[in-house]
């Protein structure tokens, strides 16, 4: 038998579906306390929080849209706080990853010998291979970003893009050598 709550949800769900506004600024009104609650008890920040909310509630109302939601098998609080976890997690993640570079990509760009003045400074190094990525296209950009940054693998990165490993294989390979390409231009440009 359904309480009161779970009613005012099915309600809810059904009026998202029927692409009502007034319902998703009602889902925010009622679980961002309570998905908030609960990031925050995981150490986030408080503006991490609330970006995570706000991006839990986008996907959920999506896979809503997309008829991707199971009422039956878990409460729509467990799984909102769900999707903002793993959105925290991941934001948390790439942050840490960007944050520790893989000396392995500074190698395979030719970036561990770069010397500016007398020593190059790991964050310096940082700023440098932003700046060449930066100069790519979005999309060689971004691959880069998620097989080295990221640490996705082939197969991952493949999989999201809906193409084969080996395509992969060799759009990364092109875009490490363009990269390569761009910092020896910056190299000799210092």
């Amino acid at each position: 038998m359904l309480n009161d709550e779970d009613l005012n949800d099915r309600a809810l769900i059904l009026r998202i579906k029927n692409h009502e506004d007034s319902a998703i600024a009602e889902l925010y009104t009622r679980m961002k306390p309570i998905v908030l609650k609960s990031l925050l008890g995981m150490g986030a920040s408080h503006e991490e929080a609330e970006d995570a909310v706000v991006d839990s509630i986008l996907q959920f109302c999506k896979h809503i849209l997309h008829s991707r939601f199971d009422f039956d098998h878990i409460p729509i609080t467990n799984y909102l706080c769900i999707i903002a976890r793993n959105r925290l997690m991941d934001e948390l993640r790439k942050r840490r990853i960007t944050q520790s570079v893989s000396s392995d990509l500074f190698d395979k760009i030719e970036l561990s010998s770069l010397r500016i003045g007398d020593k190059i400074k790991y964050e310096e190094k940082i700023d440098f291979l932003e700046t060449a990525l930066n100069k790519l296209s979005a999309s060689d950009g971004e691959l880069i970003r998620q097989h080295y940054f990221e640490k996705k693998s082939y197969q991952e990165i493949a999989k999201e893009k809906d193409i084969s490993v080996h395509a992969i294989v060799i759009k990364i390979s092109r875009s490490m050598s363009k990269l390569r390409g761009i910092v020896s231009q910056l190299k000799s440009d210092l």
